[in-house]
């Protein structure tokens, strides 16, 4: 019995698509982006899929470290935490426990990022206190 053998060669490309969050509008450097900057997408994916934000949350508290121009996908080597809070502004101190929230008014003495601990003080007390920043001008106490 004679058998043949044989063979074919073929390329393929394959291309990955995921829909991400892009920019709605040009964008300077060091500039704060938010949800209403952006907008969801289905894009071509240039690098793994875990490079790029999906998730609009993600962008409390960030700035772009260049200019974005306009529908340009958003990745996370593009956005660097901003300092939200800075000694001496103003602030919300939100105290909570299981079962109580109470908020007062307070004065950062360190400057922050979301996430961050600082000392605040309360101004109706007086206490100077350890908090985490939350958002832009409010930080959280556990009581």
């Amino acid at each position: 019995m004679n058998y043949a053998h044989s063979s074919l060669s073929a390329m393929a490309q394959v291309e990955a698509m995921h829909t991400v969050l892009v920019t709605t509008r040009d964008l300077a450097a060091n500039s704060l982006i938010s949800e209403a900057d952006t907008k969801l997408e289905a894009r071509r994916l240039e690098r793994a899929a875990s490079f790029y934000v999906r998730d609009a949350t993600r962008l409390r508290g960030m700035v772009v470290r260049g200019a974005m121009a306009r529908g340009e996908a958003i990745t996370l080597d593009t956005l660097v935490a901003s300092i939200v809070v800075r000694p001496g502004d103003a602030v919300r101190i939100i105290g909570a426990s299981r079962t109580v929230a109470v908020t007062v008014a307070g004065e950062a003495r360190g400057a922050g990022r979301i996430g961050d601990r600082i000392q605040v003080k309360n101004l109706q007390s007086g206490v100077v206190l350890q908090a985490v920043v939350v958002e832009e001008g409010v930080v959280r106490v556990r009581f």
